[in-house]
């Protein structure tokens, strides 16, 4: 068999082998071929059978994730909060107006005596008062800690939209690896359901030799043991597949049974530089971002409550009505109503100085918040380094298994060839069988780790959710 036959019998692009190869060994063989055909029949069936479920892109992922995930519904609804608390009265900026009334009667024995000398007494005399009145205070002047609060509520409004495209960029980096892991479990069952059809074929291979004393027991129950290995191998790897949907419907926030299938590719960006993902990272990390509002927000704490050396002037207005009626008394009926307005100052000169620890405490905070502010910075720029790193190591080792998957290939149909001839014995070609099977998990698994480092790159950068 020549170079280039092999590599076309071995296509990994969908493991039909076992009926390609197996095949030409036992031509003319009616029951042999009848055997393979059945064989091939049932591995294309259960390939049919996964393209039969629903494909589910990682745009649609994303996008179900965008709407369902628990995560997210949260950190919109603590944006939302910030949102709706933004405006000028919660800063203080506008007037209060309050309202009240109230009505009270009561019941009583009076006894009066005038200076004239005459005596009156009233028994079960009732007494009635009515009043209303409304209320208007209006800060003009707190030391400008009004503003300084308005500002605050626009950073934690921002602060607030940070956070939430931090939250979508994490379940984005979740969804993504959980999706491309559903795509290498797929891969690697598909991997061990090519090596179980290869053992199959041996097992039947060594019974035919055993049944006709060209072969041995031995050969044979060897075969049937490896043959048993690489079924529990896929029934294991079934078991994995499945547990990697589940984790993925989870993170969409979605049933858990759901079935679906993925795409069958993972392919690797290779044209990330540092100094673009380092520039990115300063620019647009949430995470970044977040402990800059912070350090923002405690620099106007600061001047928030400096404000309190300052006095505080108010605009006060009222307009009231009163009425009090009574049976016994000097004044029958007594009703008054109008307006009154003024204005009112207070100015706190001393405190048992608690105003100054307390702006003490806030040049504190906002210290800390600086230095965390520079941790974050700092983090930062290792991750990024050795993230980029990582990556770059990931492709290298990608175009390695890539170069060596070739090798294993023609290997692999050498040993087929040389163990139907019988000039290799089960060992030899076992080992080229786990070699074969050993390269394909390397190289699946190198191209999932160089699309992983890739998007944890574009994470650090904020570059996933803009």
């Amino acid at each position: 068999m020549t170079k280039n036959n092999r590599m076309k019998y071995f296509s990994t692009k969908n493991f039909r082998v076992n009926s390609l190869l197996f095949r030409r060994g036992v031509r003319g063989e009616a029951s042999w071929m009848k055997y393979f055909f059945a064989v091939t029949i049932l591995f294309l069936s259960a390939i049919n059978y996964a393209g039969a479920q629903t494909v589910l892109s990682l745009e649609e992922a994303i996008a179900t994730a965008m709407k369902n995930n628990y995560d997210i519904l949260i950190s919109k609804s603590e944006s939302d909060i910030a949102t709706n608390n933004l405006f000028i009265g919660n800063a203080g900026m506008l007037p209060s107006l309050s309202l009240d009334g109230g009505y009270t009667q009561s019941i009583g024995n009076t006894h009066l005596e005038y200076a004239s000398g005459d005596v009156t007494d009233r028994n079960n005399a009732s007494a009635h008062n009515l009043n209303a009145g409304a209320n208007l205070s209006w800060t003009l002047f707190d030391g400008m800690k009004m503003f300084v609060t308005y500002q605050q509520l626009q950073l934690l409004k921002a602060k607030g939209e940070t956070d939430l495209k931090n939250t979508l960029q994490q379940t984005v980096l979740k969804v993504t690896d959980a999706y491309y892991n559903v795509v290498l479990q797929q891969q690697l069952l598909r991997v061990y359901q090519f090596s179980d059809s290869i053992s199959d074929w041996r097992m039947s291979l060594a019974q035919k030799k055993w049944d006709v004393g060209s072969g041995s027991k031995l050969d044979f129950l060897q075969a049937k043991v490896d043959h048993n290995a690489d079924r529990s191998a896929v029934m294991q790897q079934q078991v994995v597949l499945q547990n990697a949907k589940v984790d993925l419907n989870n993170l969409l926030a979605r049933d858990i049974t759901t079935d679906f299938k993925t795409i069958d590719s993972i392919t690797a960006v290779s044209t990330l530089t540092l100094e673009q993902i380092q520039t990115q990272t300063f620019e647009q990390n949430p995470e970044l971002t977040v402990a800059e509002q912070s350090r923002r927000i405690s620099d106007l704490t600061i001047q928030q409550l400096q404000g309190g050396y300052y006095p505080t002037v108010s605009l006060n207005g009222s307009y009231g009505y009163n009425n009090a009626t009574t049976q016994a008394g000097f004044l029958l009926n007594n009703k008054t109503s109008g307006p009154s307005f003024g204005l009112s100052a207070s100015w706190n000169l001393f405190n048992g100085n608690r105003q100054s620890h307390i702006v003490q405490d806030a040049k504190i905070n906002s210290l800390i918040s600086n230095y965390q502010y520079a941790q974050v910075k700092s983090k930062l720029t290792a991750q990024v380094q050795q993230a980029y790193y990582t990556y770059q190591n990931n492709l290298k080792l990608l175009l390695l298994e890539e170069e060596n998957t070739n090798d294993a290939k023609e290997n692999l149909a050498i040993a087929v060839d040389r163990y139907k001839l019988g000039s290799s014995n089960a060992l030899d070609f076992k080992n080229a069988q786990q070699s074969f099977i050993a390269q394909q998990t390397r190289l699946f698994n190198a191209r999932y780790n160089a699309k992983i480092s890739e998007i944890e790159l574009l994470s650090l950068s904020g570059g996933i959710v803009k």
